[in-house]
């Protein structure tokens, strides 16, 4: 005969698999909640919050004709899911001289201190040969205030034998302060021939990292 305690510490240990179970599915589902998501195609103006820009490209849309201000627009070439995407190419909008590809949007997409994940949709076509680092990719804290300084939070590098012809996700899971505002940046790092290889840059959203045991 077992002992009369037996079944009550069974009985404990089944409850607390489960309750740390529920915790875990919790953080799970609350974590692939989008708290934002930014549109890569459209080039904010300076002034225009919450909106990402560009430094280097144009934006690629099959169903619409070409356009050249305030940046360039041409039908081709047709973005992996045959919808508008943001190009790399050597075009500079709204003549800006920046060394990003993608910045912005400078906005508070948190709130509180926590753990974020930060996810930037991007494909590529006609890469070969070496596994070059061609993309940075910048989650950062910007100034704010009187503040001078960005503070990085997250860095991701990605090399040509990682960009896919169909998008693929690439994410920084970094802790963010809270307050201020904020700055995700892509930055193509090598020299890349916009005649044969392709970087499409399609969102960049933001959701809660995963972290079932707290931050």
């Amino acid at each position: 005969m077992s002992p009369w305690w037996i079944p009550a510490v069974s009985g404990a240990m089944a409850a607390l698999a489960f309750g740390t179970l529920f915790k875990i599915a919790i953080a799970w589902i609350v974590s692939r909640k989008c708290i934002q998501s930014y549109d890569c195609t459209v080039d904010g103006d300076e002034h225009e919050p919450a909106k990402l820009r560009h430094g280097f490209g144009l934006r690629v849309d099959p169903s619409s004709r070409t356009i050249r201000e305030p940046y360039r627009i041409e039908p081709t070439p047709v973005p992996p899911d045959g919808k508008a995407a943001w190009l790399y190419s050597f075009d500079r909008p709204r003549g800006r001289n920046r060394q990003h590809t993608l910045y912005g949007p400078y906005t508070n997409d948190f709130g509180y201190p926590r753990f974020a994940r930060v996810v930037f949709r991007i494909a590529g076509r006609g890469f070969s040969g070496s596994d070059d680092p061609v993309i940075v990719l910048d989650v950062l804290r910007a100034p704010f205030g009187g503040e001078r300084e960005h503070t990085m939070l997250g860095q991701k590098i990605v090399h040509t034998t990682t960009l896919r012809s169909r998008y693929k996700d690439f994410e920084i899971v970094c802790q963010v302060p809270g307050p201020g505002v904020y700055e995700y940046r892509a930055t193509v790092i090598r020299t890349v021939d916009p005649d044969k290889e392709l970087i499409f840059f399609k969102s960049v959203r933001v959701y809660p990292a995963f972290r079932p045991f707290g931050s």
